[in-house]
């Protein structure tokens, strides 16, 4: 089994580097199973970026409770 992770409003080299991390956790196995990039609608994890106006809903429904997990990555 697989996770799905998608990521909304992040700047691409931000995208990037959070890929390329959880590429490395998995190939060393830190994390229990593999992980790969997907849509919204299918992810197990959301990471966005809390400025942008398209994370907003997923940011409300995080707060109910409701859908993915959902991360705020700040820099």
């Amino acid at each position: 089994m697989t996770r799905g992770v998608a990521f909304v409003g992040l700047p691409p080299d931000d995208e990037r580097r959070v890929v390329t991390a959880i590429e490395i956790m998995s190939r060393h196995k830190l994390l229990p199973m593999p992980w790969r990039s997907c849509a919204v609608t299918s992810a197990d994890l959301v990471i966005v970026a809390p400025n942008n106006p398209a994370a907003r809903p997923l940011l409300e429904s995080a707060i109910q409770r409701t859908g993915p997990v959902t991360a705020v990555l700040v820099a």
